[in-house]
């Protein structure tokens, strides 16, 4: 499955059990796909509309927005500087 490539202009999302965070998606791609010629990832969140309706909201990031975005997150690190340690 390593070398399987989705076609152009389709995607398959897969559900997202990872992580504890309530804004991530529900459904994701596993990798890049490509839309129009242009490669990039897909994200899906669960939702329920205001008639009681379900239905999945989709964003698609190109594969520099994606990164970029991925790279944001993991520098949200927090750490305490020694001087603010009260011992």
């Amino acid at each position: 499955m390593g070398d399987w490539k989705p076609q152009p202009n389709s995607a398959n999302l897969f559900f997202n059990d990872v992580g504890d965070n309530p804004n991530r998606p529900c459904w994701k791609t596993t990798g890049p796909v490509e839309f129009n010629g242009v490669e990039g990832y897909i994200s899906g969140w669960e939702k329920k509309a205001r008639n009681g309706n379900d239905y999945i909201s989709l964003k698609f990031e190109t594969v520099e927005e994606y990164e970029s975005h991925r790279s944001s997150s993991s520098k949200k690190t927090t750490s305490v500087s020694e001087e603010k340690i009260p011992f």
